[in-house]
């Protein structure tokens, strides 16, 4: 199998986990799930992880954090675009836009779950396509912003989706990329256990190095990178890593959570983590180039 980037053999395994690897180019940074999952295997991990009850559950029990979160995302994408039409693909139930249409943005969303779409429609007003993107056929030039949370690492063909976003978005829109970070301190921390690590599902691993090119191949220039992080979700993910199985290894993780001794080592590490560009999620901004 060759990188799906710059073509290279003879990749090495970076992580297995159950019947899939992680293969990893050295050269251009990334990694990808092998053997590549059917349709078959996508749409039973689809059925099994994204149960509209559980994303309900998931955003609507901490609110408060994801708005606080997703205002600091719109303070971003306003230094570069602070109104206009703004397209969310892979919008979940919907709370990113629900937040940008408060901020005096134009929403529209995409999501092929259509249960969580018609959960967004219903409970924020939304207007969500509930099709594929390439399938919905929205004008040319239209969009001031596409916003891509989570998922371009599901992409098998990247490079016809980017094209479609090259094309419904304004030569001077913005797109926003998050995905996570295969070189994060998490992710090499846990390896096999890492939560984002998520195979099948995620068919690419990505990189700061290679999700910048991966996306100046398909037509845009890069105006930012950043990563971050939230400490207790890496503390909780070190957890699961420690320790032996049964009674003795249970009552160890118990008491390190309790002490949260993980959390607050990994706390005052935060920043010096992101200066290198080590945090568990990638955030890009870019424009059509």
């Amino acid at each position: 199998m060759n990188c799906p980037l710059c073509g290279r053999s003879g990749l090495s395994e970076w992580a297995r986990s159950g019947a899939y690897s992680v293969l990893f180019c050295s050269d251009c940074r990334m990694g990808m799930t092998s053997p590549l999952p059917t349709e078959d295997d996508l749409a039973r991990v689809n059925a099994e992880n994204y149960r509209v009850e559980d994303r309900i559950t998931a955003y609507l029990d901490r609110e408060k954090m994801f708005e606080l979160r997703y205002e600091g995302v719109l303070r971003r994408i306003g230094a570069f675009r602070d109104k206009g039409r703004l397209l969310d693909i892979g919008c979940n139930i919907g709370k990113f836009l629900d937040v940008a249409k408060r901020r005096n943005y134009e929403t529209t969303g995409v999501e092929i779950n259509s249960a969580c779409a018609e959960f967004g429609r219903k409970k924020f007003g939304l207007e969500i396509h509930d099709r594929p993107l390439n399938s919905i056929g929205f004008p040319t030039s239209h969009f001031d912003v596409v916003t891509l949370f989570d998922v371009l690492e599901h992409i098998p063909d990247g490079g016809s989706f980017l094209a479609e976003i090259r094309r419904i978005l304004k030569p001077d829109g913005l797109l926003v990329v998050q995905l996570p970070n295969l070189e994060s301190s998490m992710a090499e921390l846990t390896r096999k256990d890492w939560y984002w690590l998520a195979m099948p599902d995620h068919i690419f691993h990505f990189t700061p190095k290679s999700i910048v090119e991966y996306l100046s191949k398909f037509g845009f220039s890069i105006l930012k990178v950043r990563t971050w992080d939230v400490s207790v979700d890496f503390a909780n993910n070190v957890l699961t890593t420690i320790g032996p199985s049964g009674f003795f290894g249970r009552c160890l993780r118990y008491l390190l959570r309790i002490s949260r001794l993980i959390e607050f080592i990994i706390r005052i590490q935060q920043q010096s983590r992101l200066k290198i560009e080590k945090g568990a999620l990638i955030e890009v901004y870019g424009r059509p180039s």
